[in-house]
Parts: C-alpha cells; sequence; structure tokens
C-alpha cells in the first residue's frame, strides 16, 4: 500500500472563469467579482452579483450572477439562519450559451439535495441525489444517481440501475449502477486526458483502482487505501486556491489563459509532499499554479 496518494488538479487560468466552488459575498445590492469571487473593481471584475431582499420574506435574499457581458450564470436564493447564509430552494447554473445546464434543489437543513442536469441541446442528463455522509465530519455528500440519458434522449439508467456514461464536474466515466450506486468495472478521464483511471465497485463499495497520468506513471489504490484528500477536504483547498492564486499580469495583458494540470502527492496525514506541473501553459502560470 503506497503512503503518499496522488491527486491530479487542474487550475483554471482565464477571463471566464466559472468558480463555483467559492462562492463569495452573499449581501444585499450590487458587487463586482474577480475570478475567485472575491470583490473587485469594476474595471478588474470577471463577474457582476446582484442581491435582492425578497418582499414576501425580507430574510431571503435572492442573488444573481452574471457575466460582465451580462450573461446569466446563477440565480438562486440564501436565507440567514444561525447567523449563517444556507441555501434555500432551487438554485440554477446556466451555461455560456444562455441554457440551463444544472440545478441543485435544497430541502431542510443538511437533507439531501436534488440534482439535475441538461445537455447543451435541453435534453435531461441526469438526476440524483446528494446523499449525507453521517460518517464524515465534514458533512460531504456522494452523488447517487437516480436516472439518466444520453445526448439523443435514450434512458440509460432508470430507478437508479443501469449503464451510466457521461461528464459530471468535468470528469468523463462510465461503469454500471445498481440501486443507485457504482457496481462493478467504472473507466474515466480527466478533461483533457490529464488522467485516466478504472476503478472497481461493490454495490457502492470502492474495492481497488489504477490511474495513468498522461506522461505514463501509474498508480495503484485499494480498499486500504484511503482517497487522496487536502487537511479539511475539497471545500477548504479551493477556499485556499481562492486566497493564494492570481492572474500574472504579464499573462493578464497578453491574453495567455487555459488549464494548468497539478499533481500533487499527498502524504498519510493530508499533507502535500510534492507539487508537479504534468500539462502547462506558460512558465509564469505554471510557476503560479505551483
Amino acid at each position: 500500500m503506497k503512503i503518499i496518494s496522488t491527486l491530479i488538479l487542474f487550475l483554471v487560468f482565464a477571463l471566464n472563469v466559472n468558480a463555483q466552488n467559492a462562492f463569495g459575498p452573499i449581501r444585499p445590492g450590487v458587487h463586482f467579482l474577480d475570478q475567485n469571487k472575491r470583490k473587485c473593481p469594476k474595471e478588474d471584475a470577471q463577474f457582476k452579483r446582484v442581491g435582492t431582499k425578497t418582499k414576501e420574506d425580507p430574510s431571503i435574499l435572492h442573488i444573481q450572477d452574471y457575466s460582465m457581458e451580462g450573461e446569466l450564470l446563477f440565480e438562486g436564493n440564501f436565507k440567514k439562519i444561525n447567523k449563517k447564509n444556507r441555501a434555500i430552494g432551487i438554485h440554477q447554473y446556466y451555461s455560456s450559451s444562455k441554457s440551463l445546464e444544472k440545478t441543485l434543489e435544497y430541502q431542510e437543513e443538511y437533507a439531501d439535495i436534488i440534482v439535475k442536469n441538461w445537455y447543451p441541446n435541453g435534453r435531461m442528463k441526469m438526476e440524483g441525489l446528494l446523499i449525507k455522509n453521517d460518517k464524515d465530519k465534514r458533512l460531504s455528500r456522494k452523488l447517487m444517481i437516480n436516472a439518466a440519458w444520453n445526448e439523443d434522449g435514450h434512458q440509460t439508467v432508470s430507478e437508479g440501475n443501469g449503464i451510466f456514461e457521461g461528464e459530471i464536474d468535468r470528469i468523463s466515466f462510465k461503469g454500471e449502477l445498481i440501486a443507485g450506486e457504482k457496481h462493478g468495472l467504472w473507466k474515466g478521464f480527466t478533461e483533457g486526458n490529464a488522467l485516466t483511471f478504472e476503478e472497481t465497485y461493490q454495490n457502492g463499495e470502492f474495492i481497488k483502482g489504477k490511474s495513468t497520468t498522461s506522461t505514463g506513471e501509474e498508480f495503484t489504490y485499494d480498499e486500504i487505501t484511503k482517497k487522496a484528500e487536502i487537511i479539511g477536504g475539497m471545500p477548504a483547498f479551493y477556499r485556499f486556491i481562492g486566497r493564494k492564486v492570481r492572474y500574472p499580469e504579464v499573462d493578464r495583458k497578453r491574453g495567455t489563459q487555459g488549464k494548468v494540470f497539478v499533481k500533487i502527492s499527498i502524504d498519510k496525514k493530508g499533507k502535500c509532499q510534492e507539487v508537479k506541473v504534468i500539462k502547462g501553459i506558460s512558465p509564469t502560470l505554471n510557476a503560479e499554479a505551483k
């Protein structure tokens, strides 16, 4: 068993970044946000956020995010509960082509979240639930897929059973579902084929896996090896990225944009031991990613 696990991530340096992992300020009024959803001057903004108190209940804030070209990217409601802003109702995410891409339906606090995805042609792609993991103190969730369709409208998963093939959160994979959970051999790859993988499941329980980077490096992992994870989980990682990553001025002026693929080695305590760029864009962007 390897003590060091490997996590392949990509950092996006682009003028139209969709930074959903760092949501940013939830306040009334108009706010201009940078690529990491932090407030910034209008001339440096990538997004415009509009927060409006609802007439029916002033404690509910309706948030809308727009591109600087005026395209609606997101809208949803938040309510302050115990001094914290909680997502409520249906949150809608739109693609750059103005079509509805995804909805998240929030019910009671910490209840299952209903997820729906659509193809760019408007056809339904997937329906599922984000299930709370009672064993995880960070309240992480796992996705259970109840129904899925291909782009032609043919249903491939019904009542949680069938073959799922598609992309979720920029990872493409294919495999069998039984009662909404993975079973048997699953194969997939990350965006840009930076990483391909094969994993075996038994009724939702992970058994073993093998991943291969674009440079040919192979990594095997089994049920004894905990999935590679930064201390605090991915939410903490993205908050850290949002605070630290900057778009280098030289690349901003040149209009250089794209994705930097980074390999991070994590020890058994969840600490980073090595960061290596496996697919870059420019020296300055590569250095910033590291």
